[in-house]
């Protein structure tokens, strides 16, 4: 107890952060965070403006709340998790009807899943913060779980490198069923050996022992993937009061049952208000749609019998499930939800309109997807008489190790370049530079002038015997494949004079760009709690954020 005591006491790293502009894939995010958009036509509130949140506070007062009944379900949903002192004064506070929270969400991921749910979760604590002071009010740091989703796949796995490559490390549990992963029970033998053989390729430190006993501990605890998840936020973020809303909770949905009437009386105009959003975006220069829908579906999921299914509006007032030749009119839906709401889900389209019924939201935190798709949702939010919250992108981290900066400096390879093209464009051009001679053009010049030799000479032969053409051809394709020989040797000769250096390539690749994506796409909080140690968490929380869409670099 005193070791472990130690190892979450200890200072182990210094960090310090500085930031880059490196602009986003997708177009209309790059123009959203660098200001570039007339952002009335998509959002109700400009993020950058400097009232932007006492403009929404405004808003806010002048609607209501479930926010007792909302407070009593947390309370006691998050009793079961053991959650700390800070996390139940912070879900107390929901009870001030002058207290508003900023929200962000994701799956529940493996040990956490990519590192973006930990930068979205400090992001949200540290508007939180930043907000209650300026505004003088309660603001509380909310987390929204969407626990209600059903693809197993896109959670059961992270990524670890082995032998030099980068290898997807999948937990052997099948999922047979679309059940909600808040229902999916977690496998603990499997998730056991998994956790053994990821922590085995992320290579044992002094810290595995104690990090893969609190592992066991909090597995053992969690009878569902979400709980696990869920055990695992709380130990890294309960002391900061993090308070967590699991979307596919039953408790949640006897909250909601008013809400899902309402969604399934206008899931007409729902559907055709993204449609029209979305042609105003098409109109704009903006073609790629972030949301994509089934003609004429319900923007909700129906669950029978442990399946999730997308409902769809076949005609006026009667939905279906095509997989399953189920039908049911508009009547009877609306008399399940009251009897039990349990069965009804979000999709991407209702999901945030949802949490704007439940939550008095002074900002939405986002990621890049999620600006993407919110800005398709401006309809939606009005017809329902509400104003899509201030969408504030979320801060963007890449952690900088110390020896990764120095395999940098030693190859003269700006971080900057590194991280806007990828390391192959940049490791290509250095290799150039380095061959004695260019091999790859004298071996094209040599191809060519033994073709055109070769080509007279089968030119003589055949006018002697056409039979000795395709024994001619054969042969020329043999000398070819022999010079091509010659180039790999040469090739190869020199990789092996300059190993050190590209194997310096190799690691700058997997750890700032692996698989070509940013770092937080790919990598897990893990590897680094297990390298540096169980305050790595904590220390990252103690730097300065600000919310201006630039990149963050924190060096260690």
């Amino acid at each position: 107890m005193n070791e472990e005591r130690k190892l979450e006491e200890r200072k182990l790293i210094d960090m310090e952060a500085f930031e880059l502009f490196l602009p986003q894939s997708n177009p209309f995010v790059n123009n959203y965070i660098n200001r570039r958009l007339e952002v009335e036509k998509y959002f109700d509130y400009d993020p950058f403006q400097e009232d932007v949140f006492q403009k929404r506070y405004d808003d806010i007062l002048s609607r209501t709340y479930k926010r007792d009944e909302l407070a009593d379900v947390l309370i006691q949903y998050h009793k079961r998790l053991n959650a700390t002192e800070k996390i139940m004064e912070n879900i107390l506070k929901l009870k001030n009807p002058n207290s508003v929270v900023v929200v962000g969400g994701q799956q529940a991921g493996l040990l956490t899943g990519p590192l973006y749910t930990i930068h979205k979760i400090i992001s949200i604590l540290a508007l939180a913060k930043e907000q209650e002071k300026k505004l003088n009010i309660p603001v509380v740091p909310v987390f929204w779980i969407a626990g209600e989703d059903h693809d197993f796949d896109e959670i059961n796995h992270l990524y670890v490198t082995d032998r030099g490559r980068l290898k997807k490390k999948t937990i052997m549990q099948t999922q047979r069923k679309k059940t909600m992963i808040s229902e999916l029970s977690i496998d603990k033998n499997a998730c056991r050996i998994w956790l053994e053989e990821v922590f085995a390729a992320f290579g044992e430190t002094k810290y595995t022992k104690h990090l893969l006993a609190s592992l066991y501990h909090e597995l053992d605890q969690s009878a569902t993937y979400v709980e696990f998840f869920e055990r695992l936020l709380i130990s890294m973020f309960g002391d900061e009061g993090i308070v967590l809303i699991n979307s596919g909770s039953k408790e949640l949905r006897e909250l909601e049952k008013s809400y899902f009437e309402q969604m399934l009386m206008a899931t007409d105009s729902i559907y055709h208000q993204v449609v029209k959003q979305q042609q105003i975006l098409k109109e704009e220069g903006y073609p790629y749609q972030a949301i994509t829908m089934r003609e004429n579906c319900a923007n909700l999921f129906y669950q029978i019998e442990d399946e999730r299914y997308l409902l769809i509006e076949k005609e006026k007032n009667l939905f279906s499930i095509p997989e399953i030749n189920w039908t049911s009119s508009l009547s009877d839906l609306l008399e399940e939800v009251r009897m039990n709401p349990w069965k009804f889900s979000n999709n991407v389209v209702t999901r945030p309109v949802m949490q704007e019924y439940l939550l008095p939201t002074l900002a939405f935190i986002a990621g890049p997807g999620e600006i993407a798709y919110w800005a398709e949702l401006k309809g939606v939010f009005h017809l329902f008489s509400m104003n899509v919250p201030p969408v504030i992108p979320r801060i963007h981290l890449t952690i900088l190790e110390r020896n990764i900066e120095s395999d940098l400096l030693e190859l003269d390879l700006p971080l900057e370049e590194v991280l806007k093209q990828g390391v192959e464009p940049l490791k290509h051009r250095w290799f150039k530079q380095k061959e004695p001679f260019d091999v790859s053009a004298y071996v094209s010049k040599a191809k060519e002038e033994i073709e055109d030799i070769h080509r007279s000479l089968r030119e003589k032969i055949e006018d002697f015997d056409q039979s000795l053409a395709p024994v001619l051809r054969k042969n020329a394709q043999f000398i070819e494949q022999q010079i091509d020989f010659v180039e790999r040797i040469v090739q190869k000769k020199i990789h092996a004079k300059y190993e050190a250096e590209l194997q310096k390539f190799r690691r700058i690749e997997y750890s700032l760009k692996p698989n070509n994506q940013w770092q937080e796409r790919v990598w897990n909080i893990y590897y680094y709690l297990n390298k540096y140690g169980p305050n790595f968490v904590k220390d990252l929380q103690q730097l300065t954020y600000t919310f201006n869409g630039k990149h963050k670099i924190v060096k260690l």
